[in-house]
Formats: structure tokens, C-alpha cells, sequence
């Protein structure tokens, strides 16, 4: 057993143990203004903006609404519990990610396809 291994073992549960606290403290947050952690990606990233424009148009939608509730909260200096305190929220739904994970092996991909160019 090399020694990188056997501190990762050891390193392992506790880096395990600071993921969920970092996650259940982001799903808090998000909570608090009824967004979703995908909201958070910018729309400047190509990848992002293209997967967007492929995605179906409730799930843009959703997204842009989403995005102005929060900004309307943040100016009201509120929370979405004042207005719907039992509106159910799932943060940590994915619907955009596996897209712009796709596009990002895509271009990988192209450019190592077309590597010979450079050259």
C-alpha cells in the first residue's frame, strides 16, 4: 500500500464529513431565496448558454423565474419562507448539468480530433 493511498483513506470520511455540512449549508442558503444550485451557473459560460438554448423551454423558463424571485427577494431583504413557508424545494435537482457536461466532452473531444492542426 503506497502512501498516497493510505492518506487518502485516512483523509477520506472526513472529507466526506465537510462535503455534506458544505451541502446541507448551500441547500440552507438556497433555499432561503427558493433556488436551485444549477441557478448558480452563469449564463456567460458558452457551455451553459448553449445547453440552455437546448433545453426545454419550462426548463428555461423555470430557471428565469426562479433567478428574478431571488433578485426580488434580495431586494425586499426577505425570504421565500415569508411568502411560502410550505413550498416544498428540491435545490439539488439536475437538469441542465449532464447537458453541459456533454458539451464540455464534445469540445474536449474536437479539439483533441483537430489537435493535428496545430502542430
Amino acid at each position: 500500500m503506497s502512501s498516497s493511498s493510505a492518506l487518502t483513506k485516512l483523509f477520506e470520511p472526513i472529507m466526506n464529513m465537510a462535503a455534506r455540512t458544505y451541502q446541507a449549508r448551500v441547500t440552507k442558503e438556497l433555499n432561503k431565496m427558493g433556488l436551485r444550485y444549477e441557478d448558480l451557473m452563469s449564463r456567460d459560460e458558452p457551455e451553459v448558454n448553449e445547453a440552455l438554448q437546448l433545453a426545454h423551454p419550462d426548463i428555461v423558463e423555470g430557471r428565469y423565474r426562479r433567478l428574478k424571485r431571488a433578485s426580488d427577494l434580495a431586494f425586499k431583504q426577505k425570504n421565500l419562507q415569508d411568502y411560502a413557508p410550505d413550498m416544498v424545494l428540491d435545490p439539488l435537482k439536475s437538469e441542465l448539468r449532464t447537458d453541459v457536461d456533454k458539451i464540455l466532452q464534445r469540445d474536449v473531444e474536437f479539439d483533441l480530433l483537430n489537435n493535428y492542426k496545430k502542430g
